[in-house]
């Protein structure tokens, strides 16, 4: 039997960035939500076992995790501007 599949996906996400020199952590975490689709196939070899084989494909699009601190992106983009 070929089959389809799909719905709604949820994940729990976390990443965390250490500096050494500084001595510094930060982290964040999300729950991200997507979409899942996929298709499989499943073959019947008695009444009461089946073997099955299906591929999944999750989406949760793009996110930005630990946005920096207004004074550092200004700082970047005033090194950025005098070259």
């Amino acid at each position: 039997m070929l089959y389809a599949t799909g719905g709604a996906a949820f994940a729990g996400t976390a990443v965390s960035i250490c500096s050494p020199v500084a001595g510094v952590c930060v982290g964040d975490s999300q729950t991200r939500s997507g979409w899942v689709a996929g298709a499989g196939v499943e073959y019947a070899v008695w009444e009461n076992l089946s073997l099955k084989l299906e591929y999944l494909h999750a989406d949760f699009g793009t996110g930005q995790y630990i946005d920096p601190p207004w004074w550092w992106a200004a700082r970047r983009s005033s090194r950025a501007m005098s070259g």
